[in-house]
This record gives structure tokens, sequence and C-alpha cells, in this order.
């Protein structure tokens, strides 16, 4: 039998990939109806709203996420054109990126396939957290999956890198960063390596290197003709829309806002935040086994006894970690502490991801290649926006597993010189059975618990603790067939009612502050805002409307609720609301169904 015969057969892990996968997305079809209080959804929809109704990016929208948008224009103008409309779109975007994760997880795990079942536990826990908080495209998940393919290529893959398969490479590097820009370090710092490396062989003094398919003429014009060609889609895509006209203007607006000030580009004060969240005693033990580990590699200790010692102690205070986390969420079960968590569980799945491979003598140098990319993924990802080292959990565990369970077999594996010998093998692998438990465990509670906050679609029932069945199917608008409960219903009916007032102006311009995309969207008249905006932003609002281009607002829409958790303000809050923006327009305030209606006479 060949080789390749060999690799056709059907193996153990494919069962496993088989059964995990049609687990995972059966679970997901069962609920992929269910919730509409994620704010964040339609907003990654909106550009092609905008562009439809003749909008220009940079020009009309002020934000850098504006470019993570464009992947999904054509599937917005594929559905509107088919149906007329936007009723019903997001729960058909739900169903297409469900689509493109199955996918995604075949792909992966024939990338992974010679791990065996390990490969298909890797795919798994990918294409199960990867969606972060909702099932649907946005720059989290389309950014991370082109990493995780790039580096599927590169450090995952046997195969010999020819030019097409670095060319894919070069265009999933663009796409991602089109879907973050400040991952364009990542590609920068490549090719300061490919540079050092044409330098030193051009002085004849060239550096071994496992990696040089990488840094050679050849592969660096394969991947930078991938780049490339993105870019120059893209380019022309912004000069036939207009996206440059009033650039100079633009700029400074386009790289500030509340995603991205000074005080957001390194939050280290979120580091202690989570220390303080998940327990000072066990981050502290996480960051000092973090610490031992690296000693055990610079000193070259070579005693067993230590690495796994110090491995045990990681493990521990990883499990410790998170217990003490589940504890304070249903001791208190209060919403700031499912915040809390929800921006703060990657933390410490990254303190503890590098400890296998410092306590391995010999560790594989492309999965620490991957690790590091995930690293520094989670930290590229998270420079503008509120969250820190919040995205690359997934991409980390992926190397992270394979290492462990490659450190796990090795160590309850040691010989036996002496008949003594024997019971103290089975009693050190029955603790790494016993640690290998524990991990797992906690992987698959920080799955379940992430998940269900967000990916499973049930925040409506988590974040609020409502006691009310998610048993009304919405009959209309951007989430016409979704389920949610009785209070959502009213609020999101409500400010339908309200947009269809507004119907009854055919020109108008609308702002409608806190965020409330989907009644952009069902009302499709034009924006007299740059984006969707947050009532903190109303001050940044007021300097584009002072600019000669800008265009004045007929209405502004103020909901009573709050976007992200419908809840209803206090009327003191909803007064303070309404007096700031009043304090910057002139207008008529009508109450309707869900908000305030503001006619514009005059902006102040």
């Amino acid at each position: 039998m060949t080789g390749i015969e060999k690799t056709r057969r059907f193996t153990r892990g494919d069962l496993v990939a088989a059964v995990l996968g049609l687990a995972l997305f059966a679970y997901f079809l069962l609920t992929v109806r269910y919730s509409i209080c994620e704010p964040d959804e339609c907003s990654y929809y909106l550009l092609g709203h905008r562009l439809a109704l003749g909008a220009r990016m940079i020009s009309d929208e002020w934000h850098l996420t504006q470019f993570s948008f464009l992947p999904v224009v054509p599937l917005y103008f594929l559905y509107t054109r088919i149906t007329g409309g936007t009723e019903g779109i997001i729960l058909f975007m739900r169903c297409a990126f469900l689509c493109a994760d199955a996918v995604y997880y075949a792909y992966m795990y024939r990338r992974l396939r010679r791990f065996g079942v390990m490969g298909a536990v890797c795919s798994f826990f990918f294409c199960a957290m990867f969606p972060q908080t909702f099932l649907g495209f946005s720059y989290c998940t389309i950014s991370a999956g082109a990493v995780m393919a790039i580096l599927l290529i590169l450090f995952f893959d046997d195969c010999r890198m020819n030019a097409p398969r670095l060319f894919a490479v070069g265009v999933l590097l663009a796409v991602a960063v089109l879907e973050d820009p400040f991952l364009v370090f990542l590609f920068l710092l490549w090719l300061s390596f490919a540079a050092v490396y044409a330098l030193r062989r051009r002085s004849g003094k060239p550096f071994g290197t496992d990696f040089s398919y990488l840094l050679n003429g050849r592969a660096v014009l394969c991947i930078v003709l991938g780049c490339v060609l993105v870019f120059l889609v893209f380019i022309s895509f912004l000069l036939l829309n207009g996206a440059f006209e009033e650039f100079g203007t633009v700029l400074p607006y386009l790289l500030s806002g509340s995603e991205y000030n000074g005080s957001n580009l390194i939050q280290f004060a979120k580091l202690f935040a989570s220390a303080v969240y998940f327990g000072p005693v066990f981050t502290a033990g996480l960051t000092c086994a973090l610490i031992a580990a690296a000693a055990v590699r610079i000193l070259k200790i070579r005693s067993r006894r230590v690495s796994l010692g110090v491995f045990c102690f990681a493990c521990l205070m990883l499990a410790a970690c998170f217990a003490a986390a589940a504890v304070k969420i249903l001791k208190r079960g209060s919403l700031d502490d499912f915040a809390m968590f929800t921006q703060y569980h990657h933390i410490p799945l990254l303190l503890f991801a590098p400890i296998p491979f410092l306590l391995d003598p010999h560790p594989d140098r492309k999965r620490v290649c991957a690790l590091i990319a995930g690293l520094l993924y989670s930290v590229f990802l998270d420079i503008p926006s509120k969250s820190f080292l919040g995205g690359g959990g997934f991409i980390v565990r992926v190397p992270l597993l394979l290492q462990t369970f490659d450190l796990i077999r090795s160590g309850s594996r040691l010989p036996g010189d002496a008949p003594t010998e024997g019971l103290k093998k089975k009693a050190r692998a029955a603790a790494l059975a016993g640690i290998a438990v524990c991990l797992s465990a906690v992987l698959l509670w920080d799955l379940g618990y992430v998940g269900t906050e967000g990916v499973y679609k049930v925040p409506e029932k988590l974040f609020l603790h409502s006691s009310q069945p998610m048993d009304r199917t919405l009959g209309k608008g951007p989430f016409k067939g979704l389920k949610t409960t009785r209070s959502a219903e009213l609020f999101y009916n409500g400010t339908l009612e309200d947009m269809d007032r507004l119907r009854e102006d055919p020109d108008c311009a609308v702002v409608i502050l806190e965020a409330a995309s989907f009644a952009y969207m069902y009302l499709d008249r034009p924006y007299a805002t740059f984006s969707p905006i947050y009532q903190g932003e109303i001050d940044r609002l007021s300097a584009y409307w002072k600019l000669p281009f800008a265009r004045r607002p007929d209405y502004i829409y103020l909901p009573y609720y709050n976007y992200y958790l419908f809840l209803r303000y206090d009327e003191g809050m909803l007064g303070r609301m309404l007096a700031n923006v009043l304090g910057y327009v002139d207008g008529e305030v009508v109450y309707g169904r869900a908000g305030f209606i503001i006619r514009v006479r005059s902006v102040l």
C-alpha cells in the first residue's frame, strides 16, 4: 500500500472530526434564529446599506473599521437585489456565516488531519469559538480566519511551498490587514526579516533557518504579488467611490473616536483588572509558573521531574483561575461580572500558552511560530478596541493543544530502570492524566460558557436574566424571522413604528443615536452623520455638522432604551440625554413609541 493510499484511508480522527462537526453545526442551526440583542451585528452590514444610498467610504465614514465591512458588501447587494429590501437580512447573513464556518471547519481539519484526533479537536475548538459574540461576519471572524489559514499553510502543512500557495498567503494577508489595519506591522516585520536574509546571502554569510522558504526572493515576490492584487482592487474601488474627495479634512477624525483614542492604545490597566477579576492569587501563581518555565529553558534544566512539576502547577493555576471566575459569577450573577469575564477570559490561557513550549527541550519550531503569531495577533487586533488581548485566544489554542498533548504523552512514557520505577511511572502517568482532564475541563468550560454568551444566541436570557421564554418571532424588518423575548419584541416593534413615522418624509436625513443599527437599515433614508454613533459621541457629530460638505439632519432619534440590553433608561437619565442633544440642535421633540423623535430646525 502506498503512502498516498494510507493517507486516504478513513481514520479514527476522521470519525471524531465528523461527529464533532455535525454536532457543532447542528447546534448552530438549532440556535441561529435566537436573539436580536447584539448591536454590532447590524453594524457590520451597514456599509453596503450606505453605499446603496450613495454614500462614500472615508469621506462619509469616519472610522477605520469600515474597511473590514467590504468583504460582506457583495452578500448585502446579492440579498437586497434578490429580495428587493433588507427584510430578514440578518437571518440570511447568519446562515451564510454558518455555511462559511462549515467549509472552514472541513478545510482546517484537512490541514490538521495528520495529527489525528487532536487535529479534529483543534478544528472544533477554533470553529466553535472564533465567531466571538455573534454568528456573523465581522473584523474578528474574517481576520482570524485569514490569519489561521495563513498559519495552516505555512506551519501545519507538509506540502511544498509552491508559487500558488505563497500567492494565496499574500491574498489572505492582505484580507487580514484590510480587516484590521494594525496587522500591517506583522507584514512589515516579515519584510524586515526577508531583507536581512537577502543582505546576508549577498554578503556571503547566509544564516541557516528552517524558514528560508518564506524569506527567499521567490517567496517574497509571490506573497507581495498576492497583497498587491487585493490592494489594487481596494484602491480602485475607493477611487470609483469618491472616498478621497475630502481626505485631508476627514483624516484627523478617521484616526480618532471612542475606539481609537490614546488611552486605548496599550491598555495595561486591563491586565490588572483581569488579575483582580480572576483572583490575584491565582493569576500571580500562573505568572510565576510562566517565569519558572522560562527559567527552566534559560538554565537548561534537564530534570523531567522539575519540568513536569512546573507544568502540573501551571495547569492547576489555570483551572483555579477559571474556577474562581465561575464561583464569582454563579455567586453574584451580576452583569458586570459576566461582562468582565467575556472581556478577559483569554488572558489566563495566553499566560499559560507558552509554558508547554518552554518545558519541551525540543519543541516543534513551526508550532512555536504559530503560537507567537497568535499572541501578536491578539495584541494588534485589540489595539483599536476597548478590549485587551481578547481576539487571539482561539488561534493560540491550536498550537497550545497540540503541544500540550505531546508533552503529556511524552511525560507518561518516561523509562523506568529499577522495579520501583514502574510504580513511579504509573503514578506519574496517572497524575498527568488527571492534569489532562483538568485542562480539558477548563477548555470545555471556557467553550461552553463564553460560547453561550453570544455565539449560541441567547444574550437576552443571559444578560438580562429574563424569565420570559424566547418564543416571539419577529415579523418584519432586518430581524424578521428571529426569535426573542416579549420585552425585546416590544422595543423592536416600537422602534420600527417610530421609523414608519419618519418614512412619511420622503427625503429626510436622519441621525439615530445609541447605535440602533437595525433602525437605519429599516428606515432606508440617508444618514446625516459619519456612521451610526453612540450618545457619548454627540460632540464629534457636532464637528461633522460644521463642515461645509456635511448633510444637516432633518430628524434625530434618541431611543428610550439602552441600545445593548433593551433596558429602559430612568426618567432622569432620559432627561439628561435629551438635554445633551438639544445642546447642539434646536428642534421640536415628539414622544414616539420607543424613543424621542426630534425634528431639527437648525444646528447650533
